[in-house]
């Protein structure tokens, strides 16, 4: 089960995806009177569950970068970014913020007569 939440598959899911591939093999081992999985369709099995997670694990990759690439100011806005520089435009948006946030508390702080160089200590 901690599988499927994971976008994992099952034992039933792996006899499914075995049954659904590798249907006219499946077939003639039936007639043969074998009713045990192989360990060549096992094996197949298990490369067609690892393709299928690295496509999942993929496309999860991709949505974080879409969604991502949607919240870091550019110019021109609609400008295209790859995965590279959406991750290097991130970091250095995240350390501008973070100097945003160190000089409105400085800003406060000589507003309220506390010594400015504390707000570098708050933020952290």
């Amino acid at each position: 089960r901690a599988n499927r939440a994971r976008g994992g598959l099952g034992d039933d899911d792996v006899r499914s995806i075995i049954e659904s591939e590798n249907m006219r093999e499946r077939e003639r081992l039936t007639a043969r009177g074998r009713q045990s999985i192989s360990e060549t369709d096992m094996r197949q099995a298990r490369r067609l569950l690892t393709n299928k997670r690295e496509r999942w694990r993929q496309q999860l990759v991709n949505e974080a970068s879409t969604n991502l690439r949607q919240l870091i100011p550019t110019f021109p806005p609609d400008k295209k970014l790859s995965k590279h520089d959406v991750l290097r435009y991130s970091a250095r948006y995240i350390v501008y913020m973070q100097h945003q946030l160190y000089d409105l508390l400085e800003q406060q702080q000589l507003q309220s007569g506390e010594h400015p160089g504390a707000a570098k200590k708050k933020a952290q």
